[in-house]
């Protein structure tokens, strides 16, 4: 003989662990979070020199496996690549890049501007020897 409540008692379960999976804590992306996926990384290219890249004032190594996309994922060549372009790469051991994607930036890519103190022009009653000449400071 069947028992009619254990039905809606079965789905009442089955409901609870999906909602209990959906709100335990999963794993940070990427493999230093815990993850299965490496992290894409973002960047803007300042310096491409021989077996260098450099993003962000910091220098990754470029090998034959190194493979470049544009903004619509289709491989491009290494030539297509330029300094002041904003990209997405995947990494092996912070050093040797794997796989490079030119991407669009968003409003939270923006470079920030750097702003530098300038220096007022050289004060007569100065006695350090510094002065302004020609744009240049001397001493």
């Amino acid at each position: 003989m069947r028992n009619p409540t254990m039905f809606p008692i079965l789905i009442l379960v089955t409901v609870m662990i999906l909602a209990w999976q959906g709100l335990s804590p999963q794993a940070g992306y990427g493999r230093d979070g815990g993850g299965t996926h490496v992290a894409l990384r973002k960047g803007w290219v300042d310096q491409f020199e021989g077996g260098k890249l450099v993003i962000d004032d910091m220098s990754y190594t470029v090998s034959a496996k190194t493979r470049y996309f544009d903004k619509n994922g289709n491989p491009i060549s290494r030539p297509s690549l330029r300094p002041g372009q904003f990209v997405g790469f995947v990494c092996e051991n912070n050093s040797v890049l794997n796989d490079l994607y030119i991407l669009e930036p968003g409003t939270g890519d923006l470079r920030p501007k750097i702003e530098t103190t300038s220096r007022p022009e050289s004060d007569p009653r100065d006695n350090s020897g510094i002065r302004f000449e020609n744009g240049v400071w001397r001493n």
